[in-house]
């Protein structure tokens, strides 16, 4: 999923269909698209008698190939809420795309499907940048994850469990690549014995590819003028739920329906409180624990935080996996009207190595200029509303947040215990876990996520993990003649956040191996100075004796990639793959793990650009539902991944 999205090039045949112009062929039929929907996918996957039989608590998952228009998922979605009645049930949608429509093009393409319009106003709200990945978007009881790749490949990096398929790219002969081998071994792999397919196309290779995977298919009369069409029921074995290669991170299988459970969070910070809104709109019961009085005492107190994007020239793992997260936060502050403010942020060339990557930036072919686009110093002046010396890139989707308000609005639905240290994590005979207190006090509960960043290495289940935690301080002042204009994020070495109610925020410093968790006030002057040599034309505006500090400590990864899943035992898990680069002599079972117990620390300085995501991940393990990252992406996150290091560099100190 590394190249660049090239989008769809259309155009509409004299009735007014729809056509692909890199395909020559249409993406519905001109007797009627929506007709067409209903009988090659609706009712061939009798959908609407298996969504009114859905219990409570259960999710419904299809995928498709060739998300086109979108009118396959509208339809479905209508179909959803008209035909299920279930409490909590839900439906999960996945679609590949090659080559997705602009967002503009889309909105011509299903404005004349009047009756639903309702639906698609909502998609059109959330349609994601054409960035190569999985893009999940959340309506209620709906999920949609949009997958911009070829199919393939996209499905390859999928983890779930698919009822139903929707067969739906462009005609074999037209598309020959989309429809080989490769793509039904992936079928395949995510069908269960329950799974039912359907496809407009009866062509040899389609029949042969679906025997091939294990469905027994039969033919019905077409739609319209054509004489068949393709259904199919999972017959064989079902596959592996991950491909073979990457056992050392073993996923759980999906399951169908979750149990609403009791689960406590260490940690009140943007881990803790993101994580118990995403487990509390799931009507888990989730408690809170954490040392301080109230939320967001810790590296989260700073006043405000900035909710930004840098994204790199290379489609890394690190890019793609804080590309994903920050669209993810935007969406959420969208659905769910989160108390964050989209102000743009300026990146400065301040020095020949920023001027280095912004050309890389601009010339690696990756993105649209909806994401960033390249301004000189007067043009970001008037952007930001000060006077601004040197060029730079703009970028119109960065927000800021303060963390308390946010923190409070994630954690107003779960109990709050605070005051209280977790010193143990024990598990019962039962699976159940018990928690003991700086207070001698005993907490038992179903499930734990470990969220307190840096002290999470005082539990014996965590404490291998090399995190390790870096001072900063930044510093709140009042305005001054010039600078009361800001109106945008303005980042160099430093950054500052425009004002609100009449302060400014900015720094901050980064003190390796520095302890002090004291505010200094060298430190402000140290920020005041680096700001005016950031934009020499508010110098002078800030007074360091009417400045506040504040400090906290960045807890980071060697790899600057969150820790984010189940903990694993670690001399277990280490023995277990002390093999690893011997394939003969390998383990094969999956990963150990420490059953219900889930951590999810290491954000540094991008908690508020990454803890949406990161939480989302944690609910859905926790549920045992469809994941809504990439497999190598998660393989990335996964807490086992420095111990699999440390094997392969002969460096464990397990084995």
């Amino acid at each position: 999923m590394n190249r660049p999205i090239i989008p769809a090039k259309i155009s509409y045949n004299p009735r007014g269909t729809l056509i692909s112009e890199l395909y020559s062929d249409q993406y519905y039929s001109n007797q009627g698209a929506l007709e067409e929907i209903e009988h090659n996918f609706l009712n061939a996957n009798n959908l609407k008698q298996r969504f009114s039989q859905l219990q409570d608590n259960q999710t419904f998952t299809i995928a498709e190939t060739g998300f086109g228009t979108g009118l396959n998922f509208l339809k479905t979605w209508q179909l959803f809420n008209l035909a299920n009645t279930a409490k909590c049930s839900t439906l999960h949608f996945f679609s590949a795309e090659k080559h997705p429509l602009t967002k503009k093009d889309l909105i011509n393409a299903i404005a004349p499907f009047n009756e639903l319009k309702p639906l698609y106003d909502q998609l059109i709200a959330q349609y994601p940048k054409l960035l190569p990945g999985f893009h999940t978007l959340y309506f209620g009881n709906v999920t949609l994850t949009l997958i911009f790749s070829d199919a393939t490949i996209g499905f390859s990096q999928a983890h779930s469990s698919i009822d139903a398929w929707f067969l739906d790219g462009f005609m074999p002969t037209n598309n020959e690549k989309m429809w080989d081998t490769q793509l039904f071994d992936q079928v395949s792999r995510l069908s269960h014995l329950e799974t039912t397919l359907s496809t407009f196309s009866c062509a040899r290779v389609v029949k042969d590819g679906l025997l091939g995977a294990g469905f027994k298919i039969k033919t019905k009369k077409g739609f319209a003028k054509k004489r068949e069409m393709l259904t199919a029921t999972f017959i064989g074995k079902c596959g592996p739920l991950r491909p073979k290669s990457n056992q050392f991170y073993s996923l759980d299988p999906i399951k169908k329906r979750f149990k609403t459970k009791k689960i406590a969070i260490i940690g009140a910070g943007f881990s803790g409180c993101a994580t118990a809104y995403a487990l509390n709109k799931k009507n888990h019961s989730v408690t809170i624990f954490d040392q301080q009085a109230k939320i967001a005492q810790g590296a989260s107190s700073n006043p405000k935080a900035a909710i930004y994007l840098k994204p790199g020239s290379k489609n890394s793992y690190n890019n793609r996996f804080y590309l994903s997260a920050f669209f993810h936060s935007l969406r959420q502050t969208q659905l769910d009207s989160l108390p964050i403010e989209t102000c743009g942020m300026i990146q400065l060339i301040h020095n020949e190595k920023e001027l280095k990557k912004q050309q890389e930036l601009v010339e690696c072919g990756l993105y649209f200029d909806d994401i960033f686009q390249v301004k000189n110093n007067s043009e970001l002046s008037e952007i930001s509303g000060i006077n601004i010396d040197k060029n730079g890139l703009f970028y119109p989707l960065g927000a800021m947040a303060t963390p308390k308000s946010l923190c409070k609005y994630w954690s107003q639905h779960a109990e709050f215990v605070g005051n209280t240290q977790i010193t143990s994590i024990d598990q019962n005979t039962d699976n159940t876990w018990r928690l003991t207190s700086n207070n001698n006090e005993i907490f038992e509960f179903d499930q734990v996520v470990i969220c307190n960043a840096f002290s999470a290495i005082q539990f014996k289940q965590t404490k291998h993990l090399p995190l390790k935690k870096i001072r900063g301080q930044v510093t709140s002042a009042p305005t001054g003649r010039l600078s009361k204009d800001l109106k945008t994020i303005i980042c160099g070495e430093h950054y500052i956040t425009p004002a609100e109610n009449g302060v400014h925020c900015f720094g901050a410093t980064f003190d390796l191996k520095d302890d002090d968790s004291q505010v200094r006030d060298s430190d402000n002057i140290k920020n005041i100075q680096n700001i005016e040599t950031m934009i020499p034309s508010i110098q002078g505006e800030f007074d360091p004796t009417k400045s506040i500090g504040n400090t906290g400590f960045r807890c980071t990864t060697p790899d600057y990639m969150p820790i984010v899943g189940p903990c694993v035992p670690a001399k277990q898990y280490s023995l277990q793959f002390q093999h690893i680069q011997n394939p003969q002599l390998r383990s094969i079972k999956a990963a150990p793990i420490y059953e219900g117990l889930y951590i999810n620390v290491g954000f540094g300085s991008k908690g508020a650009s990454t803890a949406s995501m990161c939480a989302d991940i944690i609910s859905r393990l926790i549920d045992h539902q469809s994941l809504p990252l990439e497999i190598d992406l998660l393989d990335h996150l996964h807490p086992g991944r420095f111990l699999i290091r440390d094997i392969s560099r002969k460096k464990s100190q397990f084995i």
